[in-house]
């Protein structure tokens, strides 16, 4: 490590690590739906796909009409009421269907949703022969207008070759897919043009050993599409990695694998590292479910020695003490939130209830960063304990947390409830800033002709609703994707939608489309002229009004409105314009008109 950023590691992040947790503000879990098992579903373990508006998609890898595991949606209460509806949108039946869904949801174009499933599809090689088959990533489109059916369309099926059981995704800007199987992380392609063969290519392959093992799903992809995860064993102390893979220059040739830590287990470092990593190029979060000072897992930091470098420093934000108060064992990855607190699960831990787990049920936690005697430090806070007195609680929390534009934060337990797990709720709990307003380009004003009106938010990711009447944006409005043409006057107004941000502020603009009238014409034209002239002034636009003066002056709305010749006897200037309704002002018209009779002395 530089001195320079050995100074501010030490001097300006300084790590608390506290002896127990301290309290946070009040935010109580509370569980929104318990499954039943059955059709119903059972043992959740993959993170909710959480919607701006509060509406949730996820998956059991049990349950479901056939047993084979389902994906369901949650929707908020209605008006008055505090119940969620749960609606099973499709139920998996094996085989070629595929079984067994256990990845996070990405939410795709037009409101579709993409998955894996572990097992099942068209693959018919040993052992991926028969009704078991090696996985699939699937796509699922919403009903059409007037059907509650959703539509389900293979995308591709797994072979021995690809890699087996897949779990997760993560999306590109250019919509391409990638996740990760057993053994390798891959990048599922769409066709080009939108229609035929998506295409599989592997990034990386493990072997076990110095590599790594078993990629964790949920990948992190930055902005230039370099891509960063972990593996929970391997490595050179056999405790884990983690890794990026960067995308070629261009788009062309092979992608490139980095080895960017080794976990060293306890008691200095984390051990097993689960679940999706936060942040990216240069400052990386994320959870170990071992190592940590007493072996009860940590919260680590890998920062990025000098900008640009492949070396990072590994960061031990926060050791968990196992079964103790603070919780322990964390199984999934962080959030983070807008003023910059991390917030997570522990799977054990917190409150002690022999009948239900005698280890401690698990803790909802929040990492807040704080000012302390002119140092910034981290310091760790238990949200809500998961208590196990009664069944109807949640136990052994074991997803990453999810937010909707309330700053309300939803997870999913492995077990209680209904024997089955929960999804639970801790009600407007997390900091979340409003996406960047909208902007109008170009701006509202008035125009003589029509106007192309582009739509842009600064806002990553952002989702733009506009309406054309005047009427505030809904999730029913137009989303934006092209730009508009207007070509008579209209107000316009549009806000913007973001995962991890509030609803921006509705912008306003005003388009008023007039053209303006016809230029008025002289009759005859002005010039040098022997003898006085009778003058007439016309205009092309119907029923236009023409103001002219003789003075050389501009015409207004208080000059002489013209209704017959003008006798021109001695030298002038005549100007006049022409006004209509539902036209602008014309262009003003000028003629200098000489009268020089024969003779005459100069």
């Amino acid at each position: 490590m530089s001195i320079t950023n050995a100074f501010r590691s030490a001097a300006i992040i300084a790590i608390a690590i506290l002896a127990g947790p301290n309290l946070a503000a009040a935010a109580t879990e509370e569980p929104i739906h318990s499954f039943t098992g059955g059709k119903d579903g059972a043992f959740p373990t993959a993170p909710l796909l959480v919607q701006q508006d509060g509406v949730i998609f996820g998956v059991t890898t049990n349950g479901g009409t056939a047993g084979e595991g389902q994906v369901f949606t949650l929707q908020p209460p209605a008006a008055g009421s505090t119940t969620w509806s749960k609606i099973v949108i499709w139920s998996f039946g094996g085989s070629t269907d595929g079984n067994g869904p256990r990845g996070k949801l990405v939410a795709g174009p037009n409101g579709s949703l993409f998955g894996t499933t572990q097992l099942g599809g068209n693959s018919t090689e040993s052992p991926c022969s028969g009704s078991i088959g090696c996985g699939t990533v699937f796509e699922l489109l919403p009903p059409p207008a007037g059907s509650t059916t959703w539509t389900k369309t293979l995308l591709y099926s797994f072979n021995l070759a690809d890699g087996e059981e897949p779990l997760g995704l993560v999306a590109d800007a250019s919509g391409a897919l990638y996740g990760t199987t057993l053994t390798t992380v891959f990048q599922l392609a769409p066709p080009a043009g939108g229609s035929g063969n998506w295409t599989f290519t592997e990034l990386h392959g493990y072997s076990g050993g110095v590599d790594g093992s078993g990629p964790n799903p949920d990948l992190l992809i930055d902005s230039g599409g370099v891509i960063y995860g972990s593996t929970p064993d391997g490595g050179s102390f056999g405790h884990g990695t983690v890794f990026s893979i960067t995308p070629p220059a261009g788009g062309v040739g092979t992608w490139s694998y980095l080895h960017l830590h080794d976990f060293e287990g306890p008691p200095n470092d984390g051990g097993a590292p689960n679940g999706g990593l936060q942040g990216g190029a240069g400052d990386l979060w994320g959870t170990t479910q071992g190592g940590g000072t007493d072996s009860g897992g940590s919260i680590f930091e890998l920062r990025q020695e000098i900008e640009g470098s492949p070396l990072y420093t590994a960061i031990q934000q926060y050791s968990f003490s196992g079964t103790g108060s603070d919780g322990g064992i964390p199984l999934a990855g962080l959030f983070r939130a807008d003023d910059g607190s991390y917030w997570g699960t522990a799977s054990q831990g917190g409150v002690v209830d022999a009948t239900y787990c005698s280890n401690g049920c698990g803790v909802v936690f929040q990492l807040t960063r704080k000012l302390v005697h002119l140092q910034l430090v981290w310091e760790y806070a238990v949200v809500s304990d998961f208590d196990g007195t009664a069944s109807a609680d949640g136990l052994y929390p074991n997803t990453a947390l999810g937010a909707d534009h309330n700053g309300s934060l939803y997870g999913m337990t492995l077990d209680g409830g209904d024997t089955f797990g929960t999804v639970f709720e801790l009600a407007d709990a997390a900091a979340i800033l409003p996406a960047a307003t909208p902007v109008f380009s170009p701006a509202g004003g008035n125009y003589t002709t029509a106007q192309t009106v582009m739509i842009t938010d600064s806002t990553p990711g952002a989702t733009i609703y506009y309406t054309t009447d005047g009427t505030t944006p809904t999730k029913s409005s137009s989303v934006y994707s092209e730009a508009i043409t207007v070509s008579s006057t209209e107000k316009l107004k549009a806000d913007a939608m973001a995962t991890g941000y509030l609803r921006s502020a509705v912008a306003s603009a005003t388009y008023t489309i007039e053209p303006r009238a016809a230029t008025p014409v002289f009759s005859p034209k002005g010039g040098t002229y022997s003898a006085a002239k009778m003058v007439k002034i016309s205009d092309a636009t119907p029923g236009a009004t023409i103001y002219y003066t003789t003075d050389g002056t501009k015409p207004t709305k208080s000059s002489s409105v013209y209704t017959g010749p003008i006798t021109v006897s001695s030298t002038e200037k005549l100007k006049a314009e022409a006004l209509a309704t539902g036209y602008l002002w014309s262009s003003l018209a000028s003629a200098t008109y000489t009268i020089d009779p024969p003779g005459a002395v100069h």
